[in-house]
């Protein structure tokens, strides 16, 4: 018993020490537990800004399992700001290669992708800032999706 404890110590802090030290924000939140994703169901994350001056670049995480059938879709991602300024960007996840496979870290049937929203992200002001993720899919309803999430990294 004590072996797998020590065993499974160092594994998570082997896991924690690959983190980079440039995240100020990562946040997932699970979709609908029917592994979909519903077009009605919009994600919010806030995030607190302390520093105007930095740059900072935004990642779009999505975690999804095989049998994911779409090479891509779009996801719009809403910004606003502390005082109320809405600016959106319309994002590409690209899920499946040209070749046909899976883009992303595979463990077991579950896949983790991250696409980047914005390479040069700035807070023009301090405090709380929203952002608002929605899936733009045709339908009611992309299958497959587990989790979407953000990150923010100092650059």
């Amino acid at each position: 018993m004590m072996n797998k404890i020590i065993s499974l110590s160092i594994v998570l802090t082997v896991l924690c020490s690959c983190q980079s030290k440039n995240i100020v924000f990562e946040e997932n939140q699970q979709l609908s537990p029917g592994l979909e994703w519903l077009t009605k169901d919009i994600k919010t994350f806030n995030f607190e800004s302390k520093d105007s001056k930095t740059n900072y670049k935004s990642y779009l995480l999505f975690r999804f399992v095989d049998g994911f059938k779409y090479k891509s879709f779009k996801v719009k991602v809403t910004q606003i700001s502390p005082s109320n300024i809405e600016k959106s960007t319309i994002v590409n996840l690209k899920i499946i290669n040209d070749n046909g496979e899976y883009i992303g870290e595979p463990a077991l049937d579950i896949w983790d992708s991250e696409h980047v929203i914005n390479e040069n992200l700035s807070f023009s002001e301090n405090g709380q800032y929203k952002f608002k993720i929605e899936s733009l899919f045709p339908s009611v309803s992309l299958p497959s999706a587990m989790e979407i999430g953000l990150r923010i990294e100092k650059k």
